[in-house]
């Protein structure tokens, strides 16, 4: 899911960026869901 976010090819630096955009993503949905709620 995150790994199409590293549109470099890097995969030795591509591992931290797609953890922190997993991380990041997270948080937009957390604040999705606590709209709707």
């Amino acid at each position: 899911m995150a790994f199409g976010a590293g549109s470099g090819g890097m995969v030795s630096g591509s591992f931290s960026f797609s953890f922190f955009f997993t991380f990041f993503f997270f948080i937009i949905i957390v604040l999705c869901l606590l709209f709707f709620i």
